[in-house]
């Protein structure tokens, strides 16, 4: 939600139920992304993208922030 009021992802992902506080356009929306990729592609193709994926989001930022700044 907060990325959305942010404009870094459209609006329509800003969207939160009122009784659940949960926001569904952005879980139907990743929920029919996952049924898309688990139909067209193997599970070892879709294990190895999960693994390279969380291997990317722990590793490539520390160096990233850690890199000396050049004025």
């Amino acid at each position: 939600m907060a990325m959305a009021r942010d404009g870094l992802l459209p609006s329509y992902f800003s969207y939160v139920n009122q009784r659940t506080q949960v926001p569904i356009n952005g879980t139907i929306t990743t929920g029919v992304c996952a049924a898309i990729l688990a139909f067209f592609m193997d599970v070892s193709q879709l294990a190895g993208m999960v693994i390279k994926m969380h291997y990317d989001s722990l590793m490539l930022p520390g160096p990233v922030l850690e890199a000396p700044l050049s004025l």
